[in-house]
């Protein structure tokens, strides 16, 4: 029997450690007798691992056999199985300061967000408020010019009626004789209050008085005249001739 016949090979797993040993029961050259089998079993066990983060090939060599190694497997070897890289898994301490920086960042981006809005929102209140300022300026300046011309207008008016009065004499006096101050003494009730007021007014206005006191001597002359007299100064007063203007 040829010595591959002879040989024993035996594959451990232990944990994510792959060991393979090759036995010989009656302790051939180059093979591991049993009680060394034993020893390195137990050292093994209890040694750290120190391919925990290594990673395990499973792969067949030209002759079949297959194979699970921590090193990379020689050229032209058939892959069976390459574990992927290890990941190692958080533990919940972990997990919760990752969650925890995660909703903070998350709080600070929506904060953020909020602030840029509130920004934003006063930016244009305050640019709607500055649009209803300025409204509310014009259309006081709108009432005040239109306060302003009428104003105007009334004193326009003011002025006309004035200058009316002024170019009127009569009006200009009669407005000055209604105002005028009557003295306490001259009474309405008697004839004599009636006389003075009528002469202090008729003062007032001198065409009126003129007119007055030509209508006084008119009709003291006729009372005075004889009737063929009074009807003569009549026709003639009435076709305009005047022959007497002292009488007139």
């Amino acid at each position: 029997m040829d010595r591959e016949d002879r040989e024993t090979w035996v594959q451990l797993i232990l944990g994510d450690r792959c060991i393979t040993l090759y036995l010989s029961p009656a302790g051939g050259p180059g093979l591991m007798k049993p009680s060394h089998f034993i020893i390195l079993l137990m050292i093994s066990i209890f040694i750290p691992p120190l391919t925990a983060f290594a990673d395990i090939y499973h792969w067949q060599d030209e002759k079949g056999v297959e194979h699970y190694t921590n090193d990379s497997p020689p050229p032209g070897a058939k892959i069976l199985f390459e574990e992927p890289d290890f990941v190692e898994k958080p533990d919940e301490k972990t997990i919760d300061r990752r969650v925890e920086e995660v909703e903070s960042a998350y709080l600070e981006k929506q904060e953020a967000l909020e602030a840029e809005l509130a920004e934003a929102k006063k930016a244009l209140q305050e640019t709607f408020d500055s649009a209803e300022r300025s409204i509310e300026e014009l259309r006081e300046k709108l009432t005040e010019s239109d306060r302003k011309a009428e104003i105007a207008e009334i004193r326009m008016e003011d002025l006309q009626r004035k200058s009316a009065r002024v170019e009127d004499p009569e009006s200009r006096v009669g407005v000055y004789v209604e105002r005028d101050y009557i003295p306490f003494f001259l009474n309405d009730d008697n004839d004599f209050g009636k006389r003075s007021f009528k002469r202090h007014r008729d003062r007032k206005n001198p065409k009126s008085f003129r007119d007055g006191e030509r209508s006084d001597r008119k009709r003291r002359f006729d009372d005075d005249s004889p009737p063929s007299l009074q009807e003569k100064s009549r026709l003639r007063h009435a076709s305009g001739i005047h022959t007497d203007r002292r009488l007139f």
